[in-house]
């Protein structure tokens, strides 16, 4: 099939000038269109796999990191789990609640709450695994995981995990009860013992170089650690005198010997001459240091009266509470090995004020509140 060219290029010359021409035009460039990058699919997890992550955090003290290499989870997801439980009030696990659930939220039943609180008051110190196998061997079939235990536990019935205070067997016993009943019988009989008026309480205290806060901070997911003398120094012994108006004496006293016997030559004693005090009452507790006849002989003598609190009842003196102020005033400042312990002590003591013995004070308050509702 023959084509018809136009007239101007129909000779042979215009036709290869033509082409000529046409091939030395620059030939224009097609911009590539850059493609977005494909994230992927998002790895979904299984409550299975949520709730061994947490158990393992919660239960077995995993850091996130450690648990995240036996569950498998991203750790940046199993770090934005972790944050999503700490933020919900509900204490929910991620993922578990997004979308409703045919069966119900809890597995427990009332007898199985009862179950549970019984046995946490009969054993506190009960982990959440040990909980967990004697629940499953009461309730047979039943299956249910520690976090579950642990969130019905928080939020149903209020238990959690604390830090214990360990108390001597005997501080509860029949023996010391009835003791402390009649320390506090003979105290509201209507004799002329008043708490605010003529009381004197004397105990003592131990110090040395390692007496510090055992709270610090650090950067979040690292340990607060501090540097302390390599040996605790000597350790200083305090007795100490106080009333309701002030404080009556501080005697700082250096132990010569651990196995040395400690001995009092009335010096309390005579400082309450000293001052003019007299017809107290001087509350202490039983220790055998306080007890020899010599001692209440140098007493009664100068016109004043012992009274020795029943053992393991520490909360009865409100001295108690004033060497917590002093001890917290020590632990403000770190101590080094060139630091003189005796200044810090006294330093602390010297700050607590009149105010601080007033009867409307703190720890007087507290003191005297135990003894009135004993």
């Amino acid at each position: 099939m023959d084509v018809d060219l136009p007239e101007e290029i129909k000779d042979e010359d215009s036709f290869r000038d033509a082409f000529l021409f046409a091939e030395s035009m620059p030939l224009k460039k097609k911009h590539k269109i850059p493609l977005a990058k494909s994230r992927g699919s998002y790895r979904k997890y299984t409550v299975k796999q949520i709730e061994e992550l947490f158990d393992l955090i919660i239960e077995e003290g995993f850091t996130t990191k450690d648990a995240t290499l036996v569950t498998g989870i991203n750790i940046r997801t199993a770090q934005n789990y972790v944050k999503t439980y700490n933020s919900d009030p509900q204490k929910r696990l991620p993922g578990s609640y997004n979308k409703p659930r045919r069966r119900p939220c809890s597995k427990l039943t009332e007898k199985h709450s009862k179950f549970l609180v019984d046995y946490v008051k009969k054993n506190n110190t009960v982990v959440l695994d040990g909980l967990k196998l004697k629940l499953c061997e009461k309730f047979e079939g039943l299956k249910i995981s520690i976090s579950a235990i642990h969130k019905h536990l928080v939020h149903k019935h209020n238990i959690t995990l604390k830090k214990l205070e360990k108390i001597p067997a005997a501080r509860n016993s029949d023996r010391v009860i009835a003791l402390r009943k009649a320390i506090i019988e003979q105290y509201k009989s209507g004799t002329d013992m008043y708490f605010s008026k003529n009381c004197i309480f004397i105990d003592e205290a131990d110090f040395n170089l390692h007496t510090q806060r055992n709270h610090g901070r650090s950067l979040k997911g690292t340990p607060a650690k501090s540097t302390v003398p390599t040996g605790k120094g000597v350790t200083f012994t305090i007795l100490g005198a106080i009333s309701q108006a002030s404080i009556i004496n501080i005697g700082v006293k250096k132990l010569e010997s651990v196995s040395k016997k400690r001995k009092i030559d009335g010096k309390e004693v005579k400082i309450n001459d000293k001052n003019n005090m007299k017809g107290q009452y001087i509350a202490m507790n039983n220790a055998p240091i306080h007890k020899p006849k010599v001692i209440k002989t140098l007493v009664e003598e100068r016109g004043h009266k012992c009274i020795y609190l029943p053992p393991y009842s520490p909360f009865l003196n409100p001295i108690e509470e004033f060497w917590s102020k002093v001890k917290a005033g020590v632990r403000r400042t770190p101590l080094t090995a060139d630091d003189r312990l005796t200044d810090h002590i006294c330093e602390s003591a010297g700050k607590v004020t009149k105010k601080d013995f007033a009867m409307g004070s703190a720890f007087n308050r507290r003191a005297y509140k135990r003894i009135i509702m004993t």
